[in-house]
């Protein structure tokens, strides 16, 4: 149809070269025949004001990887926000043309085609064409159409047109011949998408490929199959010694390695390879002054982060490469990456306990994300600023569920679904803050597989830490027993989370009667008392528990020292409520004494 003037341009959000690939098949080449604009420089009036054939591609085209707007953030920065809405201005209001036919598109773009339909008046008649395998036609009003998230696109606007289901290839056909020119050799029925598909496929060697598919697979949060891809990349890369191959890859093969391993060897090895790689681009003359360049130098420095972080809790020597990176960032002014890095550092000060700093860095990053409208991102530093506001001695409920409201809100919205898993299961955490056991223990449960779906496998063992605590308060020590036998085999030589397992062990065999058992556990961690680096709490629980375990022995005056010990502690960072709760349930469980 544009290549008999039916129509003089196409639109479309997809960024793939099936368009380009069908026309030149025929013989139609770009810049000769019709010409292309997919970046948001290319969308201004003068540009597009012309008879010339058009491809517009709104968001993008994978020729120019650059172009390409699929995330959200990229999607609804201000500045490119603005000059992408030009084009709905003259796709929809001042174009022209009289009519616009879509096919095959959902309406589904939140934040920007959608955003501007919804404050803009749209002057052009508008034919929504949904493909169906049924031989029949539905036509409907265009306010009552449905976009592919169910929300009536055109409910509250004037604009006139219809909705229409229809065997698409049928529709075409039958459009494309009403006003065919009959010396034109293209037919639509006739053409081989298998063989434009194995054409765009075969422009990529074996190594891009697998870097685009591993890239794709991280984006969806299928980390297991982004590893299986990017893992050959590595292996391409390495054998042809390029350090930008070698580098690209391991920017991503890092983030696939880091969320689906807990394997601490792994996590080093990782990281000295990223190590290696900077270095090699330090001593790359030639390239170390390419914009891609030193992106990708500084995107390296940052995933080594994300690991020392994460990964592997050192949290020292991640802020000496997330302050390297954002140095950087802060010297080209790059609001966005700026937040993005702040909201790293804030959270590790909040491992440290460095509890004003990490709010100032919060603070701050919000601000920027804000400003940059990054939304994605907003969301997460507002569920970080609900969880400092829990970890803080000072703990604020009210804070904590405001916080939390706004970073569930804006996560639905953004669709930063991947989020929600980490929103529910910190509605467990304050449950039990509040000792409401039976709806911490539904939540967590509930919670469970969208853990598994999105590969939080560190959450999975805390969700199944908590549980246990649950029935202990609830009284099911046998299934609190079995949780957190199953989790100290998973849990690996991560030492104080196998002093937190062994203590609560403790605890549900002696209430659950069982005072062999419990000593076994015991004696474990009183071993390593000394050696470890405990936070207050759970060494105010481990003189709780011994003392309990000493009263059980009758050792009345041991039990008491280290009662009081424990009562100091749990004072001094203002949890004497959970004190009080433990002493309870212990007191009326064994000796039915009402404390």
């Amino acid at each position: 149809m544009l290549i008999n003037d039916t129509i003089n341009e196409i639109y479309t959000t997809n960024f793939d070269l099936l368009i380009e690939a069908a026309l030149e098949k025929n013989g139609f080449i770009q810049n000769n025949y019709y010409y292309k604009y997919i970046a948001e420089s290319e969308f201004q009036k003068k540009n597009l004001d012309n008879n010339k054939r058009k491809i517009i591609k709104i968001h993008g085209s994978i020729d120019k990887f650059d172009s390409i707007r699929t995330t959200l953030e990229s999607i609804n920065t201000p500045q490119l926000l603005n000059l992408r809405e030009q084009i709905f201005k003259r796709l929809f209001s001042t174009g022209s043309h009289e009519t616009v036919i879509t096919i095959g598109y959902s309406f589904s773009d939140e934040f920007d085609v959608n955003l501007y339909l919804e404050k803009n008046e749209v002057k052009k008649y508008i034919i929504i064409v949904e493909h169906t395998n049924d031989t029949t036609i539905t036509i409907n009003q265009l306010k009552d159409y449905k976009n592919g998230n169910n929300f009536p696109v055109f409910s509250n606007t004037n604009c006139k047109g219809f909705a229409i289901k229809v065997n698409t290839t049928f529709f075409l056909k039958k459009l494309y011949e009403l006003k065919k020119n009959e010396k034109l050799s293209l037919k639509v029925d006739k053409i081989n998408w298998k063989n434009f598909l194995n054409s765009w496929h075969s422009q990529f060697d074996e190594f891009q490929i697998k870097c685009i598919a591993g890239g794709i697979c991280n984006s969806m949060n299928l980390f297991p199959f982004g590893k299986k891809y990017l893992k050959n990349a590595y292996k391409l890369a390495v054998q042809s010694n390029e350090i930008e191959q070698i580098a690209n890859v391991l920017n991503q093969y890092s983030l696939s390695i880091f969320r689906t391993s807990n394997n601490k060897k792994k996590l080093i090895k990782i990281i000295e390879d990223c190590k290696y790689a900077i270095e090699i681009m330090k001593k790359n003359k030639t390239k170390i002054l390419n914009e891609n360049f030193i992106k990708l130098y500084y995107d390296l420095n940052y995933r080594i982060g994300r690991i020392y972080k994460d990964g592997l809790n050192e949290y020292e020597k991640a802020l000496q490469f997330y302050y390297l990176v954002y140095k950087k960032e802060y010297k080209l002014n790059e609001t966005k990456s700026m937040s993005q890095t702040l909201h790293e550092i804030g959270n590790t000060y909040k491992f440290l306990k460095n509890f004003k700093l990490s709010e100032k860095c919060f603070i701050k990053s919000i601000k920027l994300k804000k400003d940059s409208g990054y939304i994605g991102g907003l969301a997460r530093t507002y569920f970080e600023m609900a969880t400092l506001n829990y970890v803080d001695c000072k703990v604020n409920i009210k804070k904590i569920k405001f916080y939390l409201k706004e970073a569930e809100k804006i996560a639905l919205k953004a669709g930063e679904i991947d989020l929600v898993p980490l929103i529910e299961n910190f509605k467990g955490n304050l449950f039990i803050l509040q000792q409401k056991w039976v709806d911490g223990l539904n939540v967590y449960k509930k919670n469970l597989p969208l853990c598994k779906k999105y590969f939080y496998h560190n959450m999975i063992k805390t969700a199944n830490f908590n549980m246990a605590l649950c029935e202990i308060r609830l009284k099911k020590y046998d299934n609190a027993i079995k949780l957190l036998e199953e989790n100290l085999k998973k849990i690996g030589d991560n030492k104080i989370k196998v002093f937190k397992h062994n203590q609560e062990l403790a605890f549900a065999f002696l209430l659950n009667n069982k005072p062999i058992e419990s000593k076994v556990y015991f004696q474990k961690n009183e071993k390593n008392i000394k050696t470890l680096q405990l936070e207050d709490e759970d060494l105010a629980r481990f003189f709780l528990y011994s003392s309990f375990y000493f009263k059980k022995e009758n050792e009345f005056e041991k039990s008491k020292t280290y009662q009081t010990k424990s009562k100091n502690i749990f004072l001094k960072i203002n949890k004497t409520r959970t004190f009080a709760s433990l002493k309870k349930l212990f007191d009326l469980e064994l000796f039915n004494d009402d404390y």
